[in-house]
This record gives structure tokens, C-alpha cells and sequence, in this order.
């Protein structure tokens, strides 16, 4: 057997037993930080084995095939840690994402939030904005490792995100309904007050131009109770000084009729400021 094939076999064999010692490596190495650097040398010194079992000759058949089945089962063993390692690192993704997510949620019930008012609804708007922050931060990092994750375990950190969004989406749904009717309720009691204001200040103007009006009249009436008082002292001077029964007669017909006038008068008046006086003291009382 010549020196060349003997040297290339040997060290062929001495490459599978330094592949055999980066394994054996990884059994300590395999939770660490250290495990990148580990797969890029066992990844190169695999594919140089590769490509030796290419060119090498081994001395028999059987040599060569059991240094093969030797690298073939280190290779199936390393295929086995990595998948270990990537559903290991994969996990830890999984639980640090689950962390971050925790408590995320919007949890007030929706018929919880319809009694609320505005001060209960912006303590609430003000924990799910705080929470969206979060939700997004938690969304980069997962952007960020999801290649180093599983299928199974992205699906399942994937539907808990979406769960959180569509919580928040329901939150700011409900937050803008019963701000709208809280809105609505608000415009209709300033209405409402405006209106009351309104009538008030309609009914405060009324009383007052009532007020005025009965001034007004009580002002004609004393007028008018002068004028018949003084057409009554007229008629009692004419009738003492009658010259006939039958002129005596007319003076105490015109009397009588002066007199009922200046009663009517006098009654009107009392009225008048029984009148005034309710609305001048309810004026006084006016809120």
C-alpha cells in the first residue's frame, strides 16, 4: 500500500475523531453562548469531510465504510443537538415573549365599560396606550428572533399577539362609543340647561314688563281716581248749592255714579298693587 493513500485516510480518520471530540463538545457547550462558534467549526469541518470521502481511498471496502457509517452517525447526532439547541433556544424565545406579552391584554368587560365615565375611561385609555407600547416593543423583539424559533412556537406566540391587538382594537372600539355618548349626553344637558336659561330669562323679562305695565296702569289709575275725586268734591258743592229739586235730583244721580267710578278705581288700584307687589317680590327672590 503506497504512502499517499495511508497519509490521506489517516488523515481523513484524524478529521472524523476531531469531529467526534467538537460533539462530544457540545454536550457542555450546548446551552451556552459558545455553541455559535461550535456549529460554524463543526459546519466546515463536516462539509471537508464531505468532500475528502470524494477523492480518499481506503485500504479495504469495510474501512472505508465503517469510517463513513462513523461520520454518518456523528452527523445524525449533530443534526439531533442543533435541532435540540434551536427548539431549546427557540423556548427561551417563546418564554421571554410570554413574559413580555403578560398582562397585556385589555380586560375590562365591555359591559363594564359602557357604565363608565370620563375620568374611569381615560384611566383605562391611559394603561392600554402604556400596554400598546409594550405590545409593540414585545412585536420588534419577535421580528427580531423569530428565524431562531420554531414553527410550532412562533404559530403559538404569533395567535397570542394577534388575541392582545384585537383585545386593544375592542378597548378603543367601546372607548370611542361611550365617549361619543358620553359627548352626546353632555350636549344635550348644556342644551337642556341653555334652554331652561332661556325660559327663565324669558319668564324674568315677562314678569319684569308685567311689573312696568301695572306701574303704568297703576299710574292712569291714580290719575283717574284724582280726576273722579275731584268731579265728586265739584258735584257735592253743586248739590249744596242747587236751586231746584230737580237740578238737586241729576247732582245726586251724577254723585252716586262718581262715586261707584271712584270705588271701581279705588278697587282696581288695590289690585294693581297687590300685583305689583307679587311680582317685585318675586323678582327679588329670582335665582
Amino acid at each position: 500500500m503506497s504512502t499517499f493513500f495511508r497519509e490521506g485516510y489517516e488523515k481523513l480518520n484524524d478529521k472524523i475523531s476531531e469531529l467526534r471530540e467538537e460533539v462530544n463538545g457540545l454536550k457542555y457547550t450546548l446551552l451556552t453562548s459558545h455553541i455559535v462558534n461550535s456549529w460554524e467549526t463543526i459546519g466546515d469541518l463536516m462539509k471537508e469531510i464531505q468532500e475528502d470521502f470524494k477523492s480518499v481511498r481506503y485500504p479495504t471496502r469495510q474501512d472505508r465504510d465503517s469510517a463513513w457509517q462513523e461520520f454518518f452517525e456523528l452527523r445524525q447526532e449533530i443534526f439531533l443537538k442543533k435541532n435540540q439547541r434551536f427548539e431549546h433556544v427557540s423556548g427561551n424565545h417563546k418564554d421571554m415573549l410570554f413574559d413580555m406579552l403578560g398582562g397585556l391584554e385589555y380586560w375590562q368587560l365591555r359591559e363594564g365599560l359602557r357604565q363608565m365615565f370620563f375620568t374611569e375611561l381615560n384611566v383605562i385609555k391611559a394603561e392600554v396606550i402604556e400596554n400598546g407600547k409594550k405590545l409593540n416593543e414585545a412585536g420588534k423583539y419577535f421580528s427580531s428572533v423569530k428565524h431562531e424559533m420554531t414553527g410550532d412556537d412562533k404559530s403559538t406566540v404569533f395567535n397570542k399577539i394577534k388575541e392582545i391587538r384585537e383585545s386593544h382594537d375592542e378597548f378603543w372600539t367601546n372607548f370611542k362609543d361611550r365617549s361619543q355618548e358620553l359627548h352626546e349626553a353632555k350636549e344635550d344637558r348644556r342644551k337642556d340647561y341653555e334652554e331652561r336659561q332661556e325660559r327663565k330669562e324669558r319668564a324674568k323679562n315677562s314678569l319684569i314688563e308685567n311689573i312696568e305695565n301695572n306701574r303704568e296702569k297703576l299710574e292712569k289709575a291714580e290719575h283717574a281716581l284724582a280726576k273722579q275725586e275731584l268731579h265728586r268734591d265739584d258735584l257735592e258743592e253743586k248739590l249744596e248749592s242747587a236751586y231746584s229739586d230737580s237740578f238737586r235730583e241729576r247732582c245726586d244721580g251724577w254723585l252716586d255714579e262718581c262715586k261707584e267710578k271712584i270705588s271701581d278705581i279705588e278697587s282696581y288700584i288695590d289690585k294693581l298693587k297687590s300685583w305689583i307687589y307679587d311680582g317685585e317680590d318675586r323678582l327679588r327672590n329670582w335665582d
